[in-house]
């Protein structure tokens, strides 16, 4: 938000739906509309007319720096809480909230073990200065092999933890034929998994330094009518 002319304004807002499940709803098959919609949404960060200025050479550099840290290309969990300000929030795909530099540095170890890369997209993304701020937004690629057997494993798992639910005969039977046939449609892909995601940020100077104040990474959500997302299930 933003104090301008003796009223409060809302510079920036935005709707996300974070979630945590084996499959984001938006895996990358060959030539299909998830990998279609994704090329769609960075056409249109290039289409952005007029709100790339202020952002210069050291933000970008920075943001290069933390791309390198995130996909496990250089850096230590050590050298995470640098690229983040002490009050720093993180709102991370499984909806959990992270708080403060530390805390973050945890989270972000914990994605880069999660995952065998990530990739952002630097060049077709949307920024913009705000004072001495800067609005950041961007898409980008988890990667992961998961192999056949961890994954009927995993499948598995979560039939007996429906089984334990409490929930109606009918919904344990719904949702435990419905991941099985989700699972069955993944293995027809092959083993690498690629998940697209919604990179946003606020960058802020702190101590002569660039740094995050926000930052979250979100899926795309596709499915919702088909309750894929597992909202009336407990997530215990």
């Amino acid at each position: 938000m933003e104090y301008l002319d003796e009223s409060w304004i809302i510079r920036h807002i935005q709707f996300s739906f974070p979630r945590d499940l084996p499959f984001a709803d938006a895996r990358f098959h060959p030539d299909t509309y998830f990998e279609k919609s994704y090329q769609r949404e960075l056409e249109q960060y290039r289409g952005i007319s007029g709100i790339q200025s202020g952002f210069g050479h050291s933000e970008m550099y920075f943001l290069q720096d933390f791309c390198r840290l995130i996909s496990g290309k250089a850096g230590q969990k050590e050298d995470i809480p640098r690229f983040f300000s002490e009050e720093a929030i993180l709102l991370s795909t499984d909806s959990a909230i992270s708080r403060g530099a530390q805390d973050i540095a945890t989270k972000i170890d914990s994605l880069r073990d999660h995952w065998d890369e990530i990739e952002l997209n630097l060049r077709d993304s949307a920024r913009q200065r705000v004072g001495d701020s800067f609005l950041f937004h961007a898409s980008g690629l988890f990667k992961k092999q998961i192999a056949d057997e961890d994954l009927l494993e995993a499948t598995a798992a979560k039939v007996q933890s429906v089984l334990r639910a409490e929930i109606s005969p009918k919904d344990k039977l719904f949702v435990i034929r419905r991941d099985i046939s989700n699972s069955l449609k993944e293995l027809m892909y092959g083993q690498e998994y690629i998940h697209p995601f919604r990179f946003d940020a606020f960058i802020v100077k702190q101590d002569n330094h660039l740094c995050f104040d926000y930052l979250q990474f979100s899926f795309a959500q596709e499915n919702i009518l088909e309750q894929i997302n597992n909202d009336f299930l407990d997530p215990g």
